[in-house]
């Protein structure tokens, strides 16, 4: 164990080293910041004349008449006529057993549930719109890559498609197999020595520039 705490040490000493000479890069970070914990989805578009009724968003109940009607999920119903009691589908008149049926019609099944205007819907949840030149996945805005023909590979921008899938490949497995290799070593120096190198290798993978300081 205390042979690969020293290769760890190692590798990030020159790691450090080499991100300081800042040489330039084919490949880079994305520029990135949060953008807040999403929210449920809840709103209506008024602008297509929908109110939210339960879960569901319906169309407004005519205003037209009198009394006028207002809507309980996809149901929408007269108001009862001044002197009369509300009791659901009928009204009664005011210290009375007399009542009548109340007026009704259906506005349809009902739209889904949206995010407001000045959101964004991601896996079912809103959050603020990202800034020009940023888009976003879930809470976090990303900068989009704007080098002409650029490669998008998640976290990073590259020149190329290949650069990037070669680059994914060497990030996700290039340490973890570096330090397996050196538990395995038994001591051998040379395999403590390839394993060293591997590790090295992998850890100077990941000191890349940011998409911002190259115009990737």
């Amino acid at each position: 164990m205390k042979i690969v705490n020293h290769i760890l040490v190692l590798v990030v000493v020159v790691a450090a080293i080499c991100n300081a000479n800042g040489a330039p890069a084919p490949v880079c970070w994305k520029d990135s910041y949060g953008r807040g914990v999403g929210k449920p989805i809840s709103s209506c578009d008024a602008s297509k004349g929908l109110v939210k009724s339960g879960a569901l968003c319906y169309p407004y109940c005519r205003n037209d008449t009198q009394p006028t009607y207002y809507g309980v999920g996809p149901v929408c119903w007269q108001h009862c006529k001044p002197g009369y009691v509300d009791e659901g589908a009928l009204c009664r008149k005011d210290k009375s057993i007399i009542t009548y049926a109340k007026h009704s019609y259906g506005r349809g099944a009902g739209y889904p549930l949206t995010c407001r205007a000045d959101q964004q819907e991601d896996a079912a949840l809103c959050y603020p719109y990202c800034k020009k030149g940023y888009y976003g996945v879930g809470p976090v805005c990303w900068i989009s890559c704007e080098n002409p023909d650029p490669s998008d590979g998640g976290a990073i921008c590259c020149s190329n498609s290949t650069m990037c899938s070669q680059k994914i490949r060497d990030l996700a497995g290039g340490l973890p197999l570096a330090v397996a290799a050196a538990l395995l070593s038994g001591g051998n120096a040379t395999k403590i020595e390839e394993a060293v190198i591997q590790a090295l290798n992998s850890i100077l993978g990941f000191v890349m520039p940011l998409c911002s300081t190259l115009g990737l």
